[in-house]
């Protein structure tokens, strides 16, 4: 019996783009695949595409369910229970497939059908189709065979076009909790390498993508924040992964940002956690602003702009006031609304402040040199309490 394929899709008001995917869909080489697509509450013209789309001769079935707002998490459970093909790949709606894609993953999803240490493969997702995201990986075989937790060691870095057994996704389901839309997929994916499933690498593009303004990506840390249930799973998840030590820091960072908004008692609450870590989180806070401030003092740094308004960024306008830091400007490649808070591009002239404090999760010296030109006094604000930082 020839393997058949579920491409799934979430969706939610990506009626302007998601004709893109449709129309990659039907141009494949392989028409051995069910196309099922949950609509997430869109209240755009997603609806109306599919019920249209469904009345074409398009070479396969699509099934296509609309539901109240819940999160991608619940969609791939929705989804895990409608598909009825052995193999499961999840392609977002902004996304698209190139012609092949489909005929590669039976190919490939051949070669370890039969297996049971397997979960599934994965090829790469491109900007191009020379481009990959994350780069190729650093092994020299045209795959590796290796669980999702080992994925940094051989360079498999950022989103890839895992394909997994269905059956295995019907065993590793999502938590759902009251009230929360987001739950990050390694919850699942990493809980299936705990368990000592691997999955084969393939080093091709199968896969176009881009990360979008509106996309899960672009908003992670709005994610983590408004679904902390589902975060502490996954901090709970890496306990069991890398110990007692990791999962201290991670909740640390989690308690951080949560307390640049409420008290100490709301974030307990939050957070549901004792009060005697509690305390000790709350010690570990307090010294964290007590060495900014006392830093940016000694420096005489009292006006700052900003460079990188991403996850790091925002944490860090969240902060300044706490240190009596006075963010005059922001800095970034994109013009964004932060409120009041005036951005500018890097290549506009900038107004003289005290020093420019970079957000960057890494350094990167191209960037401060030119920063250095312009304004001097350059930061880094991971290095200025690098064991407190939040990453």
């Amino acid at each position: 019996m020839s393997i058949s394929v579920t491409v799934f899709t979430p969706t939610y008001n990506r009626g302007y783009i998601i004709q893109n995917l449709y129309e990659s869909l039907r141009s494949q080489t392989n028409k051995n695949f069910e196309w099922i697509v949950i609509d997430d509450g869109s209240a755009d013209n997603t609806e109306m595409l599919f019920q249209k789309w469904l009345l074409e001769d398009n070479g396969f079935e699509i099934k296509y369910c609309k539901v109240e707002n819940g999160g991608k998490h619940r969609a791939i459970n929705k989804a895990v229970d409608m598909a009825s093909a052995e193999a499961f790949f999840i392609v977002d709606s902004d996304d698209y497939l190139l012609d092949k894609a489909i005929d590669k993953v039976i190919d490939w999803f051949e070669t370890i059908r039969k297996n049971d240490s397997f979960a599934g493969i994965s090829g790469l997702r491109g900007k191009t189709e020379k481009y990959p995201i994350g780069g190729w990986g650093n092994f020299d075989s045209s795959y590796i065979d290796i669980t999702n937790l080992e994925r940094e060691k051989y360079g498999l870095l950022r989103d890839k076009a895992e394909v997994y057994k269905t059956s295995i996704l019907k065993k590793y389901r999502f938590p759902e909790y009251d009230g929360e839309n987001f739950i990050t997929e390694g919850v699942v994916w990493n809980a299936i390498a705990r368990d000592g499933y691997k999955l084969r690498w393939y080093k091709e593009i199968i896969y176009i993508c881009d990360y979008r303004e509106d996309g899960l990506t672009k908003n992670g840390r709005a994610k983590w924040i408004n679904n902390p249930a589902g975060t502490m799973a996954y901090i709970n998840l890496s306990e069991q992964l890398y110990g007692e030590e990791y999962a201290k820091k991670s909740k640390f960072r989690f308690y951080f940002v949560l307390r640049n908004r409420y008290e100490k008692k709301k974030v307990q609450e939050i957070m549901k956690i004792d009060s005697s870590l509690t305390e000790e989180l709350e010690t570990k806070y307090m010294l964290f602003l007590k060495e900014l401030e006392e830093y940016f003092a000694a420096h005489n740094i009292k006006n700052v702009a900003v460079y990188g308004l991403g996850n790091v960024g925002s944490t860090f306008l969240e902060i300044a006031p706490k240190v009596h830091i006075n963010v005059r400007y922001g800095i970034d490649q994109q013009k964004k609304d932060m409120n009041a808070l005036k951005v500018v591009y890097p290549q506009d002239e900038f107004e003289e402040v005290d020093a420019i404090v970079i957000t960057l999760m890494n350094h990167n010296t191209e960037v401060e040199k030119k920063l250095k030109e312009k304004m001097g006094t350059v930061v880094y604000w991971r290095d200025i309490s690098s064991e407190y930082w939040y990453v």
